[in-house]
Order: C-alpha cells, then sequence, then structure tokens
C-alpha cells in the first residue's frame, strides 16, 4: 500500500487548505468499498478513522460474489449499494446483483448463491421498510427495473414483478420515495409500496432539459432534488408534498465557471451542503462543494478539493464529515468537510493498485 499527501494539485490562487495530521490507533468510523470494473470485477474496501486516516481492509481486494464485468461506465449509475440492516453490500455485474456479508472488521464474504438474477444490473440501490429490505437493479438492456428482497443472509429472491423503465440508469431512495434518472435527460419519482413494488407518481418522467441524466439526488430535507448531468450543471427542483417537481428559479447551476464537463452523482453533506465530482480532464480540483439556499438554490463556494488524475467516484461517510473520493486510477484519498461552513480539508492518499474504480458505499460499523 503506497500512502502520500494529497495536498499536492489543490493550489488555486483562491483556495487555501493545509493537509491534516493523521493520528496512529484510532478506530474506524466508517468502511468504504467501492467496485472495480474489468475481469475481475472486485470490490474494493477501506478503513477510514475519525481523523481522515485511511487504510485498506485486510483481504481486499474482495472478490464479487462471482459476478461478471458490467462494461460501460458503471460511475454514472451508482452500481454498488448497502444494505446496513442485513450487513450486506450489493454489486451490480453483467450477470446480475452480486451480494457480500459485512464483518465487523469490514472484510466481505459472498453471499451463497450470488449472483442473483441473470440481467446485467447497472444501478443499484437499497430500500429498507420496516424489518424488510428491498434490492433495485435497472437494467438499460431491457429497459427494466428489477426488484428483490433480501433475506437475513443477503440473498435476494424476487419480490415482484419488474418495472417497464426505458433508459434508467441511477437509482437514489429517500424515505419512501424512489428516484430514477434515464439517459434521455428525463426523471421519474416514484412512491415505494410496503411489498416494494413502485408507482409512479403523475407529473413523470419529468424532462430536465439536460442532454443526459447521471443521477438523481433528493436534499437531506426531501423538500429538493437534483440532478447531476454530463454538462457542468446542476438542474434543480422543489417537491411538493404530492411528489410533483417544480424547476427553480435560476436552474441550472454551475458546478465551475467556465466549466462544462462531467458532472458524476451529487452526494448529501448536511442540509447546507451538496457534493460533486467532475470527471473533465485539466479542471485542477476534482471535487466540489455547493452550498444549498433555504430556497433549495445552488452557489459555488470557495473549497474544493483535488484526489488525483482520472475520473472520481465518492463515498460519503454515514454522518456526512467525511468523503472517500476515489478515481479510476485506483487512488483513494480521504476529504473532511466542516457541516457548517463547507470548508474542505484533505487526509491521506492511498493507492489501491487497481484501476477503473466505479461504484460506491459506505457502512458504519
Amino acid at each position: 500500500m503506497q500512502y502520500r499527501w494529497i495536498g499536492l494539485g489543490l493550489a488555486l490562487a483562491s483556495l487555501t487548505m493545509a493537509a491534516r495530521p493523521v493520528k496512529s490507533g484510532i478506530a474506524p468510523a466508517f468502511y468504504a468499498y467501492f467496485r472495480v470494473d474489468g475481469i475481475t470485477n472486485q470490490v474494493v474496501g477501506v478503513s477510514v478513522a475519525g481523523d481522515g486516516g485511511i487504510s485498506q481492509i485486510a483481504g481486499s481486494p474482495f472478490t464479487a460474489a462471482g459476478n461478471t464485468a458490467l462494461g460501460g461506465d458503471a460511475r454514472v449509475t451508482g452500481s454498488l449499494a448497502i444494505s446496513r440492516a442485513r450487513r450486506t453490500v450489493f454489486i451490480g455485474g453483467g450477470s446480475g446483483v452480486g451480494a457480500a456479508k459485512i464483518a465487523a472488521d469490514g472484510t466481505l464474504t459472498p453471499v451463497a448463491g450470488s449472483p442473483f438474477g441473470s440481467a446485467p444490473a447497472q444501478g443499484v440501490a437499497v430500500a429498507e421498510i420496516g424489518s424488510k429490505t428491498f434490492v433495485y437493479a435497472s437494467d438499460t438492456a431491457s429497459s427494466l427495473v428489477h426488484i428483490f428482497r433480501a433475506s437475513n443472509s443477503g440473498a435476494l429472491s424476487r419480490a415482484t414483478n419488474p418495472v417497464f423503465m426505458p433508459g434508467a440508469r441511477g437509482i437514489t431512495v429517500a424515505g419512501r420515495r424512489v428516484f430514477f434518472a434515464l439517459s434521455d435527460g428525463k426523471f421519474v419519482v416514484c412512491k415505494l409500496k410496503e411489498n416494494g413494488a413502485l408507482a409512479a407518481l403523475p407529473g413523470y418522467p419529468k424532462a430536465t432539459g439536460l442532454p443526459s441524466l447521471d443521477q438523481i439526488t433528493p436534499a437531506t430535507n426531501g423538500k429538493f432534488v437534483y440532478a447531476s448531468a454530463a454538462d457542468g450543471r446542476v438542474q434543480g427542483y422543489r417537491l411538493n408534498d404530492s411528489g410533483k417537481s417544480i424547476l427553480l428559479t435560476g436552474s441550472p447551476f454551475l458546478v465551475r465557471d467556465g466549466y462544462a464537463g462531467g458532472v458524476l452523482p451529487l452526494a448529501r453533506i448536511s442540509p447546507r451542503f451538496l457534493g460533486v465530482s467532475l470527471t473533465g480532464n485539466g479542471v485542477g480540483p476534482n471535487f466540489a462543494v455547493l452550498r444549498r439556499g433555504t430556497d433549495g438554490k445552488l452557489s459555488k463556494t470557495a473549497f474544493s478539493g483535488s484526489t488525483a488524475d482520472g475520473i472520481p467516484v465518492v463515498a460519503a461517510s454515514p454522518d456526512g464529515q467525511f468523503y472517500v473520493v476515489a478515481t479510476s486510477t485506483g487512488a483513494l484519498g480521504t476529504i473532511h468537510v466542516n457541516a457548517t461552513n463547507g470548508a474542505v480539508t484533505p487526509g491521506l492518499q492511498l493507492n489501491a493498485g487497481l484501476d477503473d474504480l466505479t461504484g460506491a458505499a459506505a457502512y458504519r460499523p
């Protein structure tokens, strides 16, 4: 394992960030997992301490439960999700949904029978309803969203009939609503039923006017939703009580002045901030924090962070204090985000030794 400070490459004239020392012997605050696309289709697991220290979990990378390579760009579809209730990570792949149990030390063990289903699973999301856990997987080839129920062991069985949803990519769950990003720039909001079935709300699919849509992210208060796209913009909407979406004044919001590259899935930091990762080459910092006003509008902050060259994906800690940013070149780095002012403090960087890190999710032991 190779460590180095990630302060290099952070300098912009408007930014001042000091690397923070990492203490030793601090218990893990959370674990983060990243899907490795390719022939081996493995999962990299890292342990993040309360001071931002990062190290690979013993035995990482882990086999992705016998699944096969997904192909394409899985970064934009969230191809890895975690059920805290089942202590299981679910991994999208070319032959279905892989499943692996999370041990107390963060190690992963494939669930018997994994992978589940036979269709390619690109977007993967988990919904917890009382004592029940449901897993949703989008298959763009068949235009279907498959719905599974997870047992205590993490094994999946068909919960209800799949839903026809052409172009479904990224899936996000917030409370009793499920959000789908579509490849044609539209999105769908569905009501989640007790049996895991989905009921589309009136007025959807909703056109965003964006050329494509990678992910849809609701705010922590559930009153706003944001769509990230491939042209440097983020579209924002207000959701009323019935689930109808209303475009926010001033939307779409620019992530950075002069930037027109890709914006990968947003992550909720706190009620006041959202985090985005930028995929365009030569843009300097590839991680940015956006401030959210009480009216839902987004504005650029003066705080950004950079990890290394390559397309980044992000895993946010359950409490929203830390991000683990991983790039397609195999570099992982911790970034602490101040929930009060959005300030970014870089931690350490770890070289995982594997390329093409894609879907990401975090778990608190």
